[in-house]
């Protein structure tokens, strides 16, 4: 179709609810086929609505839009995560959703903090690759935590050495809450502080306007057609999410 008979801002639209659709396929089918036949229609939307913004010179017209996934997104995501990690568990109901929140981190959000998926200047570089080592940190003491859960509840302990271990037990999913605290608040500030690039130079993530796609031996899903700047803006509202059900006062931590 010639651009003199396109209207753009309705073209837009079209392509934003295209998108979206594409993006729930993603989401919600297990059919190998019908990902990869998602992945590349996406790509496509996404080339189309880049050459129409730069060909046209507007600007799409979101607002809406983001209000009402802002709005889903930022009470949401532990719904979403229990409805896609059903667990039962034995030991505490608050931590078992801090696990479940990592968890889904460390499948969906960590797996871009790569330099093939998220291209930053060198001090950023440095900080996205920290991550990594920082999360099996915080991994460790929730391990921990379970484990003695595990033992107190196994009723192999003494009376008095169980005693002992409860109030250690306590102790730990303290100090878990506040090593989480620490982790979830850093990821939030390297988050923002690239968002807020994006919407101005663009110097420190190079890639911002880069969609995001896995290879099929990855099984990665969530954030599957996005581009690098709407997986960060999503990222800032999930750790938003979880600093609220922590509930760590800063002077604490």
């Amino acid at each position: 179709m010639s651009d003199e008979f396109i209207n753009p801002e309705k073209e837009l639209q079209k392509l934003s609810n295209a998108i979206k659709q594409y993006r729930l396929i993603l989401k919600t089918t297990v059919d190998p086929y019908q990902q990869s036949r998602a992945r590349k229609k996406l790509k496509e939307l996404q080339s189309y609505r880049e050459r129409i913004l730069a060909a046209f010179e507007v600007e799409e017209d979101t607002a809406g839009e983001e209000t009402n996934e802002k709005k889903i997104e930022e009470n949401d995501f532990i719904t979403r995560i229990k409805a896609k990690y059903p667990e039962k568990v034995n030991y505490d109901q608050e931590v078992h959703e801090l696990k479940l929140y990592l968890d889904f981190f460390y499948s969906e959000f960590l797996a871009i903090f790569s330099e093939r998926k998220m291209k930053l200047d060198f001090k950023f570089s440095l900080d996205r690759d920290n991550f990594h080592q920082k999360f099996l940190g915080v991994k460790r003491h929730l391990d921990d935590y379970i484990q003695e859960c595990i033992r107190i509840k196994d009723g192999i302990l003494k009376k008095e050495v169980e005693l002992e271990m409860k109030r250690r037990v306590i102790k730990i999913k303290r100090n878990l809450f506040i090593e989480a605290f620490r982790f979830i608040k850093s990821v939030q500030s390297f988050a923002e502080e690239l968002k807020r690039d994006l919407d101005t130079e663009g110097l420190k993530c190079l890639n911002g306007d880069e969609i995001i796609s896995f290879e099929f031996m990855e099984e990665k899903q969530y954030l599957e057609g996005y581009t690098v700047k709407e997986a960060l803006e999503d990222l800032f509202v999930f750790t938003k999410e979880v600093l609220a059900f922590l509930n760590i006062p800063e002077f604490e931590v």
